[in-house]
């Protein structure tokens, strides 16, 4: 119990100054301050007695109630590219209550029993310096996308290769020569004191960034898009390489921006894991 009201504190922290980014393009928010309406998680609202069913193990969500607001608009960047114009995420999608330990309370990266982030609307967050919001499902993270504001929706691949590669296509998001240092990928970030490998903060690594200023397009959590599957509309696609190595790609030629996944039975609508996430674009 103790560990989730350390937790809670944190959290409200977070809240009230998540956020400040000295390498922030796009939106303009009002740094420092929790908005109306966001839910400021302490120890003094989650009772002692109240600790433990914070993490439902019968639904697998997080037993808060909402609502749940982003401390500021969210960090983007303009690209043009894939045809068109758009703005997408500099960082990837993270919940409101994420901390640089947690993507949500209760939320577990690898091993041990999933949850995922409390079953109400929730808009996506763009910040530097927080866990990204993994364990969502496809239509969970299409969701959460639309409630962050006009026109934001998941990003297609196109636009997230686009943006990943840079205008000049490379194969990786910092060029054209595998370098295992520069992104969170084949299981790389460990955090300090941590048993396992997990997901980094968002712009944790400082050379994981394109020509434009898209961090972590490449590598730490797969992202979904929206693309979907001819074959099967109800399979879906994740992109970029993440920290997690799945389906057997060890090798660097499949660390790419480009990568993807839509294998059956870890692909569809309702899958959701601790390596995957997502981004939103929107058009300009």
């Amino acid at each position: 119990m103790r560990r989730w009201m350390t937790t809670f504190a944190v959290i409200a922290q977070c809240l009230a100054g998540c956020g400040s980014d000295s390498d922030a393009g796009g939106g303009a928010g009002g740094e420092g301050a929790t908005p109306d309406g966001a839910v400021a998680v302490t120890d003094a609202t989650v009772e002692t007695d109240a600790a433990g069913e914070i993490c439902d193990e019968a639904t697998h969500h997080v037993n808060l109630p909402g609502p749940f607001e982003c401390p500021r608009a969210p960090l983007t960047k303009t690209i043009t590219g894939a045809g068109k114009t758009f703005e997408i995420f500099q960082f990837e999608a993270s919940h409101p209550l994420a901390t640089d330990l947690l993507a949500f309370p209760c939320a577990v990266s690898d091993g041990g029993e999933g949850f995922e982030a409390p079953a109400v609307p929730t808009p996506a967050c763009s910040v530097k310096g927080v866990r990204p919001w993994h364990s969502v499902d496809w239509n969970e993270a299409t969701e959460a996308c639309a409630q962050t504001g006009e026109g934001w929706r998941l990003c297609s691949s196109d636009e997230l290769g686009r943006a990943c590669e840079g205008p000049d296509g490379t194969t990786y998001t910092w060029g054209d020569r595998f370098d295992a240092s520069k992104c969170n990928l084949r299981e790389v970030y460990r955090a300090d004191g941590a048993e396992r490998t997990s997901e980094a903060p968002t712009g944790e690594f400082a050379a994981c960034r394109s020509p434009e200023g898209v961090y972590d397009a490449n590598g730490n959590l797969w992202e979904w898009v929206s693309d979907r599957d001819n074959s099967d509309p109800r399979r879906h696609t994740y992109l970029g390489a993440g920290w997690k190595i799945i389906a057997q790609r060890h090798d660097d030629s499949v660390q790419t921006c480009r990568t993807e996944t839509k294998v059956p039975g870890i692909s569809g609508e309702t899958y959701s894991s601790g390596f995957v996430g997502f981004r939103c674009c929107r058009d300009r």
